[in-house]
């Protein structure tokens, strides 16, 4: 079931996936082909640079939905305060999701390996 969407355009390349209350400090990538980089309340995703064009983001709840993309990253986060985040790296552009609070399983899509225009999100 579709959970929330947003639909922006993200001047620093970047998407964040956080709890609302989250003021953890996320890692540096790996390397500069690393599409994901993650601690455990909170998540950075390279996407399209706003120069580029938007970028369409869905979240799912997993019920059996066949997520479009190659999964770029698998793992869980924690929602100590219930509510996910999803925004732009200036918070200018959020989507909040309410759910109980908890650790939950997360797979991230992205219809390309780079710069991607989509991204699912699916929570279990």
């Amino acid at each position: 079931m579709l959970m929330a969407e947003l639909g922006a355009e993200f001047p620093w390349g970047v998407l964040l996936m956080t709890d609302s209350g989250s003021s953890e400090l996320i890692p540096e990538w790996s390397s500069p082909g690393e599409q994901v980089t993650a601690a455990p309340s909170a998540m950075v995703v390279r996407v399209r640079h706003a120069d580029e064009g938007g970028v369409s983001v869905r979240l799912w709840a997993d019920d059996g939905h066949e997520a479009s993309g190659i999964l770029i990253f698998e793992g869980s986060i924690e929602l100590p305060s219930g509510v996910l985040r999803a925004s732009d790296a200036l918070a200018a552009t959020t989507a909040d999701l309410e759910l109980a609070a908890g650790i939950y399983p997360i797979r991230l899509f992205a219809d390309l390996e780079s710069e991607a225009s989509a991204i699912d999100i699916v929570l279990e």
